[in-house]
């Protein structure tokens, strides 16, 4: 819980800051578990509703 370890809103936002240059420089690997096509998007609600995820689903919604 992040209120357990930053106190201000400046604290919050180094923290913030320091955590996007970890991805943005690659030490930090962030990768989602499962991508949805915007087509799929009630299979990706079953899947979060059944609990048949874990990690980050990401909807991907393009033009």
């Amino acid at each position: 819980m992040l209120q357990h370890y930053v106190a201000t809103p400046a604290q919050t936002a180094e923290a913030a800051a320091d955590l996007f240059a970890g991805i943005k420089s690659g030490v930090l690997k962030v990768d989602p578990t499962r991508i949805y096509s915007f087509d799929d998007v009630v299979e990706a609600h079953r899947d979060l509703e059944e609990r048949r995820t874990t990690g980050s689903a990401v909807l991907r919604v393009t033009q």
